[in-house]
């Protein structure tokens, strides 16, 4: 056997090799990955709790396969989202649309039914000071059309 084939044969066998019989090279690659992303989360989780913020605003913003609308001006008080208003033409929030927003606990909760959920793609980056999630990416089934959804957050004060 040529060495090239070898070593293409060996990388081939690796995962299988390093799984054991119970888990496919997927799943013990969506396990590895899902355990450091379930690190990442109580790590900053912990950031947030250390900032012991209840009250805070934040612009929010939807990236999806979804009718396009203004940023989102959200206004958090004790743990509740009380206002919203959109950015830049300062219009309120209609009370069905208000319902949706979150919380920054409330985003944390959605990294985790992720992570849960085990979904094709997650990808979070998280504010380096406090924690929060500034963009959540998920992408629940690569077979699907259109059912990905990008979180944003900034300006948190």
């Amino acid at each position: 056997m040529k060495f090239v084939q070898r070593v293409l044969l060996a990388t081939a066998l690796l995962p299988v090799l390093l799984c054991g019989c119970t888990y496919s090279p997927l799943e013990f690659i969506r396990g590895h990955l899902n355990e450091s992303g379930r690190d990442a989360l109580h790590k900053n989780r912990l950031l947030w709790k250390k900032a012991h913020l209840s009250n805070y605003t934040y612009t929010y913003k939807r990236r999806c396969f979804c009718p396009p609308e203004e940023d989102i001006a959200v206004e958090v008080q004790y743990g509740n989202v009380i206002r919203a208003s959109y950015f830049p033409s300062s219009d309120p929030v209609m009370p069905e649309r208000l319902d949706s927003l979150m919380t920054v606990t409330e985003l944390f909760q959605v990294v985790e039914k992720a992570l849960i959920d085990e979904v094709a793609q997650l990808d979070v980056t998280y504010n380096a000071k406090l924690g929060y999630p500034e963009r959540i990416y998920i992408d629940i089934d690569r077979r699907m059309a259109d059912e990905e959804m990008e979180h944003l957050v900034s300006n948190l004060h």
